[in-house]
């Protein structure tokens, strides 16, 4: 049977226990914790029901227990004497809040190096090209570890035509990776229908050392087609 309901709330009664000193007893209807509905709809217990008390006790590891202001405050004091700081020597210090300083030397036994270099790489048109221009590379000297490679193509001449040049690739373990373009501008420079015909452009790639060798980064021209030249500049981060 459905019962449509009227809920009451806040209602109280009093009782009169001396008349002559006027006296009285202010009494409260009984609530349950599981009438009481909060706005996201769950009622007290499911909302307070698992808080078996407040303590200020912060050795405490029950989960049932609400910690005191005394408690959130001692914390926050023991909080405020930690510290954590770099020596010159490239340490991790950590200073506990009673003054115990713990050393973390995190950078020894890794090193970090970084070397640049360029070439210029043309193709040709109307005449043989001179062999050594269709291939260059440039050379790394690497360490076992992960190295990462940066490579930027850009025009040697503004007024060239559409290049004839592969992207950049790099030889590693004896095995050659492409890179990533993540950076690309293109232009009209010299070309009569006005297409996108030449481009600025960046490439990156992370590659596992497996032992301490040689790495090349290289590109190779067509030799034939149009004219053009432009300069290969690249910059290896070795992690070892």
């Amino acid at each position: 049977m459905i019962v449509n309901e009227l809920i009451i709330t806040g209602r109280y009664y009093r009782v009169l226990i001396d008349k002559t000193k006027k006296l009285w007893q202010r009494i409260s209807y009984w609530t349950h914790s599981t009438d009481v509905e909060f706005e996201d709809g769950k009622n007290a217990e499911e909302k307070l029901g698992a808080i078996n008390g407040i303590t200020s006790n912060v050795e405490l590891e029950n989960e049932d227990m609400a910690a005191s202001i005394k408690a959130v405050h001692q914390i926050n004091s023991n909080l405020a004497n930690i510290s954590i700081y770099v020596d010159d020597n490239g340490n991790l210090h950590f200073k506990n809040s009673e003054g115990a300083d713990s050393v973390l030397p995190f950078s020894a036994g890794r090193n970090i190096t970084t070397q640049h270099s360029h070439f210029i790489l043309s193709s040709w048109i109307g005449h043989p090209p001179n062999p050594s221009s269709l291939y260059k590379y440039s050379s790394f000297a690497v360490k076992k570890g992960k190295i990462s490679v940066v490579t930027i193509n850009k025009p040697f001449k503004e007024n060239l035509l559409l290049p004839q040049i592969s992207a950049p690739t790099v030889v590693c373990n004896g095995t050659t990776y492409n890179l990533k373009e993540v950076f690309r501008i293109n232009g009209n420079w010299g070309n009569e229908n006005g297409n996108p015909d030449y481009a600025c452009s960046i490439r990156v790639g992370t590659f596992e050392v497996k032992y301490d060798q040689t790495i090349k980064v290289q590109a190779t021209s067509t030799g034939s087609g149009m004219a053009s030249s432009e300069y290969i500049i690249s910059e290896v981060t070795n992690i070892y």
